[in-house]
């Protein structure tokens, strides 16, 4: 404590700090005093808290000034444009979101500023992230101490960790010992006020042991020229792979594709790593190799109307000495070559066994051969007498759905129609056929004489004594015919007669190509 007696003294503040300074005056017996605080050179030490710190929009947080050295003003700024000048203010967020707040105090000696970074939480639930104090993967011995760092964002309140090895923690940044070999898995849920979420890592502690390389193929017993499909099962999360599969041959990858050239029996092996460790292991005479035949075939067609003679060939590699065919139709052969005769409609699966001595192969071709029913050709006339000008419609009977027709009127005309109509402009005796198609195949029918339109006149000068004692000559086109009867009437000279005559037609001839 310093007392100086001059009027005014002047002071020197060694250390910074705040200072009540006194001044007494004395005059005679009489004497006054007043104090002043004197804030000795120190610049404000901003710090502050808040209020709560996991809100919902809207709600208010209480934000309190711990700054030393006496500040005189305030600066906040909450993160989210909204600022204040006020010692101790409150603030409501309106959007969710994770906010950083500063504070700037100053006094006439300086200024200071405290930012606190995501440190209030609005509305928003945790994201869960970790690691460990430790190489990830790496391989340890027994016993290993691991340190757990909680990287979680959104400021989470609780942690539950899970050390793969039926041991727990609710520490936010625990310390573990792994007592026993083994792969561990590490799983961290983090919670808020809003929610959960959890972080797994697989295999990430090794405890002993390192990479247990391990594969299978798919099949260790194979004919010449046959893929085997190899797939690795190591552990400890290899990044790397080199494959040799025992014939001078590599591969790299986790699950390569093989192809052996040659008989024999193969030694496989697996060389798996990752950043820190590599191993090895060679399962000896893994893969046999014989010359067992490979199915194969072809047809000569695949498609056509029924009955259809289907020639195949076997196209079967590696000397097969057998084969058994199925046709799909309940038939079947054991010539190497066959041919087959489909007699039904329908769809038809072909299947082909081949044999040796070093073992079969079968292959079956799905909906191979397709036999579908060529049309037959089929139809009729309305009518097939009259005059001319004589209207007959033709009316299609063909059967096995055809798609197309082609008709030929006898009279130089012809039509594509289904059901086509045609008139006859002259007497005669006239053929019609149809051809009919599809897809499958053709077929044509002929009938003669089908239409024979007839228009007889006839004309006499002078009067008919008796008209039935002959019947009137009738000039026709066709075959002999029966002669048509008369009717008898008186006629007068003058006048013309005209004889009703009725054609009759022979046999209808049908022929097909």
């Amino acid at each position: 404590r310093i007392t100086p007696t001059a009027q005014n003294p002047s002071h020197t503040f060694s250390t910074a700090g705040t200072y009540t300074v006194k001044l007494t005056l004395t005059r005679g017996t009489e004497t006054a005093s007043t104090t002043q605080i004197i804030n000795g050179g120190g610049v404000p030490d901003a710090e502050f808290v808040g209020s709560p710190l996991q809100v919902n929009p809207n709600e208010k947080i209480q934000f309190t000034d711990k700054s030393g050295h006496a500040p005189t003003a305030w600066s906040w700024d909450f993160g989210d444009t909204a600022i204040s000048t006020v010692q101790n203010p409150s603030h409501s967020y309106q959007v969710k979101g994770i906010y950083t707040v500063s504070l700037t105090a100053r006094n006439e000696n300086g200024k200071d500023t405290e930012i606190k970074k995501g440190y209030v939480n609005v509305g928003m639930p945790p994201k869960a992230d970790f690691y460990p104090v430790a190489t990830p993967y790496a391989q340890y011995s027994v016993p290993k101490t691991v340190q757990f760092v909680d990287q979680s964002t959104n400021m989470p309140t609780s942690w539950n960790w899970d050390f793969g090895d039926g041991s727990t923690s609710t520490e936010q940044k625990p310390t573990h010992v792994y007592m026993k070999e083994g792969i561990y898995t590490v799983t961290l849920t983090v919670k808020n006020n809003f929610g959960s979420d959890t972080a797994v890592k697989q295999d990430l502690i090794t405890v002993g042991g390192g990479v247990a390389v391990d594969f299978v193929a798919d099949k260790t017993t194979v004919g010449v020229g046959r893929v085997v499909s190899f797939t690795d099962l190591s552990t400890s999360n290899p990044t790397n792979w080199v494959w040799d599969f025992g014939d001078g041959t590599t591969g790299t990858g986790p699950n390569p594709d093989k192809v052996y050239r040659a008989t024999g029996v193969y030694d496989v092996t697996l060389t798996a790593s990752n950043p820190y460790q590599t191993n090895t292991r060679t399962k000896n005479q893994y893969i046999t190799v014989l010359s067992i035949p490979r199915a194969d075939f072809v047809a000569d067609r695949t498609k056509g109307g029924a009955p259809m003679a289907v020639a195949f060939t076997d196209k079967s590699t590696n000397a097969p000495t057998g084969w058994k065919w199925d046709f799909g139709d309940g038939a079947s052969s054991t010539e190497q070559n066959p041919t087959h005769t489909y007699t039904t409609l329908g769809i038809y699966s072909v299947t082909l066994t081949a044999s040796n001595k070093d073992g079969s192969d079968t292959t079956t071709k799905v909906n191979y051969i397709s036999t579908t029913l060529a049309p037959v050709a089929e139809f009729k006339a309305n009518r097939q007498v009259g005059k001319a000008p004589f209207i007959v419609e033709f009316t299609d009977l063909s059967s096995n759905k055809p798609t197309s027709w082609s008709w030929d009127f006898g009279d130089g005309t012809s039509s594509t129609e289904q059901n086509p109509r045609h008139i006859y402009l002259r007497e005669g005796s006239y053929d019609v056929s149809l051809t009919v198609a599809n897809q499958y195949g053709t077929d044509t029918i002929y009938k003669t004489g089908t239409s024979t339109p007839a228009s007889a006149v006839v004309t006499t000068e002078a009067p008919v004594a008796a008209a039935t004692e002959q019947p009137a000559a009738v000039a026709t086109t066709q075959a002999p015919v029966a002669q048509p009867t008369a009717t008898k009437a008186p006629l007068s000279a003058a006048v013309p007669l005209l004889a009703a005559v009725i054609a009759l037609i022979g046999a209808v001839l049908v022929s097909r190509k």
